[in-house]
């Protein structure tokens, strides 16, 4: 049945008539089957039928891939389902689309959709670490995260404590901690034709060093068994 409906409100309201009087009718039809698409996504991920919804939500956003709404839905959708790493990469992916399609930014409301990890020591408090690099194992200053999500699997787990150094070069293969929209990030340090980029261990995701504020390299990592 939420099949049907996604079909049926995924079409335009005859698409090839470019008839004067069809404009103001076929724009009320698209704006009411986006909402629908957006509110059905919504209730049947209420209803824990997340397939179904993620494929709703998609629908909405294919009808208008600049629309922050469909993302938004898209977002709360992997929130409910638990899958936070997910509902990130929507978040990131947004930012990244309408910064290269406008050159504008998301609202804060939709920044705030996805919460950040918590950190067990705030960066403007005293650093009180002490850990060695793993490269060349000089002691260095270092506070301390707990990393939230799996995409740096197996590498990184969730849960695992890291210490991080704001005194350590940023270079490809390191892992760096960053905050990009809002969001506290875990991600490797790539070169692409020159080009730095965070990309996920096991995730085929990307973005621009350029577009997130670094706050230090991972230089060790303690896990509880």
């Amino acid at each position: 049945m939420s099949h049907d409906a996604t079909l049926l409100l995924s079409s335009d309201l005859l698409p090839d008539w470019y008839d004067e009087w069809l404009v103001a009718d076929a724009a009320q039809w698209r704006d009411l089957r986006l909402h629908a698409l957006q509110a059905l996504s919504l209730r049947l991920a209420t209803a824990q039928r997340f397939s179904e919804a993620i494929d709703t939500a998609y629908a909405a956003i294919s009808a208008d891939p600049l629309l922050e709404t469909g993302y938004a839905a898209l977002i709360r959708i992997h929130l409910s389902e638990g899958n936070r790493t997910a509902a990130a990469e929507v978040s990131a992916a947004y930012r990244k689309l309408l910064k290269n399609e406008l050159n504008t930014q998301p609202s804060v409301p939709f920044d705030a959709l996805v919460p950040a990890p918590v950190a067990r020591l705030a960066i403007e408090e005293s650093i009180v670490f002490t850990a060695q690099t793993a490269l060349a194992g000089e002691e260095v200053e270092a506070f301390e995260v707990v990393a939230n999500g799996i995409s740096m699997e197996p590498t990184i787990r969730h849960g695992d404590t890291l210490l991080v150094s704001p005194n350590v070069t940023v270079e490809p293969g390191r892992i760096v901690v960053a905050v990009h929209a809002g969001t506290w990030i875990v991600k490797r340090v790539a070169d692409r034709d020159g080009a730095l980029m965070l990309r996920s261990d096991n995730v085929d995701a990307e973005v621009s060093l350029a577009d997130v504020t670094v706050h230090g390299v991972v230089v060790e990592l303690r896990r509880h068994l």
